[in-house]
């Protein structure tokens, strides 16, 4: 008997370190991701946060965050309203997701927000979770990659049209030069001057798209 109740309790133990390891395991991902964690009440007071979201209040809002401040207090003004918006769905159980740009002095950055509803064991939901990560960079290099791909378009037309006149011109002169023994007219040679000075102004604007 006091063998079952020793390996019982032996269970109940490792069960318990295992929850507490596991619990470890997930808190040290949430603070050290680069994502800002909140998790934020019914009554829009925080229950939760990470130390991403820490440093970026501190940094932009000089507020020390703590569990049961109100989310309003270090909300963007230009932000509010969507926030709000997306908070109420959050409650009712509707998952959101968004992207915004919102400018802090003089920097501006754009945000990939996701806003879910935050559920207890009960599968009553009990606040909502807000993740917003910093997508400035990537949306900047798409932004790049779409510059570019318009303007290797913009030179694709300019090889295929705008350089065949010229340089047909001064191809068909050349063969008519060559008929007449090299021999040409001042006529001819402004003609091929021509051609030359059109087909010199499309390879600069071949060097403005590629720079």
């Amino acid at each position: 008997m006091q063998q079952a109740i020793n390996t019982a309790q032996k269970e109940i133990t490792d069960l318990k370190m295992a929850v507490r390891t596991s619990e470890n395991k997930l808190r040290s991902f949430f603070e050290s991701s680069s994502v800002i964690h909140l998790l934020i009440d019914t009554k829009l007071c925080l229950i939760d946060f990470n130390r991403a979201a820490v440093s970026f209040v501190k940094k932009y809002y000089n507020i020390d965050i703590h569990a049961g401040i109100k989310i309003t207090s270090f909300m963007h003004p230009d932000h509010l309203v969507n926030f709000l918006h997306n908070y109420q769905k959050a409650l009712n159980g509707i998952p959101v997701r968004v992207e915004r740009e919102l400018q802090y002095g003089e920097e501006i950055i754009s945000w990939f927000i996701n806003y879910e509803p935050a559920w207890d064991g009960d599968k009553n939901i009990l606040g909502m979770s807000f993740n917003a990560v910093d997508v400035t960079e990537k949306i900047a290099n798409e932004n790049k990659i779409v510059s570019q791909y318009h303007s290797l378009k913009e030179i694709a037309f300019i090889q295929s049209h705008n350089l065949r006149r010229p340089v047909t011109n001064i191809m068909g002169l050349m063969d008519l030069f060559e008929v007449n023994g090299y021999r040409t007219s001042k006529e001819g040679l402004i003609m091929l001057k021509k051609a030359v000075t059109e087909l010199e102004a499309e390879m600069k604007k071949i060097e403005q798209y590629a720079s």
